[in-house]
């Protein structure tokens, strides 16, 4: 029992954990971007490194960048694609 236990703490620790703290960090806009190196005076570029089409920003990353969209049209239904790259998610 006390081994599983231990076995759940390090899973939390190791996997959840920074997994949830990635995900605060998205919503509460901490994520460190470019755009938001560039508001800060910490990058020349706002660009997204990856695909150069648009500013790094929190939403662009997480679903817009050609690359992040690549990956997303493999794991969203063919049905739900429209829906979910045109939801406007800004609060």
């Amino acid at each position: 029992m006390c081994e599983s236990l231990s076995q759940l703490i390090d899973m939390y620790l190791c996997n959840i954990l920074p997994l949830k703290l990635f995900l605060i960090w998205c919503l509460r806009r901490r994520l460190l971007t470019n755009a938001e190196r560039c508001r800060r005076n910490l990058s020349a570029s706002s660009l997204c490194i990856g695909c150069s089409d648009a500013a790094e920003t929190a939403l662009h990353l997480l679903r817009d960048c050609r690359d992040t969209r690549r990956l997303w049209k493999q794991l969203i239904p063919k049905a739900l694609e429209q829906h979910f790259f045109s939801t406007n998610l800004q609060a």
